[in-house]
């Protein structure tokens, strides 16, 4: 019995010292791969082809280095960032893109990918600054920027008259996290249609801000339509910047339209 338990104990104590090898390997490994980010400089309306995440392999040392390529767009005012994305000779199946606060950042500010798309715009809500982004390898990439004033319409005192079928476009940069108001006047008794793709946060009220009852439809462009018919007279728009029951934070932004008929 005594020689049977030597003989086990030896075992154990290979297979301890094996296992104690492997988990040190493992810590060595993860030790040795770092990631090095590289900020690239890209002027507005310049096209570049993204470079391919680069890796090195020491033998002597035996470390890794991971390069990351973080591309830095210089912008200049509150407005709208404008990304044409094309498809080059990556072998990713789509297009993506991701923003950044910093060249090192891990934390991604937002992101996009559009699955099979050849070419593809993105439109971004932006407030003077420094923004890094990056997308798949060997994809192409351009920014244009144009100015926006955020308006001044936050509440309904501050409205601004929408005529039938007129687009008022609302660039919500961080910073400027407010509802915008707009005025309608109808001439006649009727159901007022209105049409938006960020519709979860329209209001639509009378002259006295009393919300009206309305049904919504459609998918990409949300319609919605008062229930009852209403009077001649004076009615509200609002774009909230968040939910009724949500209170308001500074770093929402979102490009969208508003009409009504």
């Amino acid at each position: 019995m005594g020689f049977r338990r030597n003989i086990q104990e030896k075992i154990w104590k290979i297979i301890l010292t094996g296992l104690c090898m492997c988990f040190a390997v493992c810590i060595s490994v993860q030790a040795s791969s770092v990631s090095k980010y590289v900020s690239v400089s890209l002027p507005m309306k310049k096209t570049v082809t993204q470079k391919e995440t680069g890796y090195e392999f020491n033998e002597k040392t035996g470390h890794a280095t991971w390069t990351y390529y973080r591309y830095k767009v210089v912008i200049p005012g509150e407005g709208l960032l404008k990304v044409v994305l094309g498809k080059g000779s990556s072998r990713v199946s789509g297009l993506s893109l991701s923003m950044y606060s910093s060249a090192d950042s891990e934390d991604i500010l937002d992101d996009w990918f559009f699955s099979g798309k050849k070419k593809q715009t993105v439109l971004i809500p932006v407030s003077r600054g420094v923004c890094y982004f990056s997308g798949a390898a060997k994809s192409k990439m351009r920014f244009t920027f144009t100015a926006v004033k955020p308006g001044s319409n936050y509440c309904a005192q501050r409205a601004v008259s929408l005529k039938r079928g007129v687009k008022a476009k609302i660039c919500q940069t961080p910073g400027y996290d407010y509802s915008r108001w707009y005025k309608i006047k109808l001439t006649r008794k009727q159901k007022i249609s209105f049409w938006s793709d960020q519709g979860n946060f329209v209001l639509l009220t009378d002259s006295h801000k009393i919300p009206i009852e309305v049904e919504s439809s459609g998918s990409k462009s949300t319609k919605y339509t008062s229930v009852n018919a209403v009077p001649a007279g004076t009615y509200y728009l609002c774009m909230r910047s968040g939910g009724p029951d949500e209170i308001l934070y500074s770093n929402r932004y979102y490009y969208t339209t508003i009409y009504w008929k």
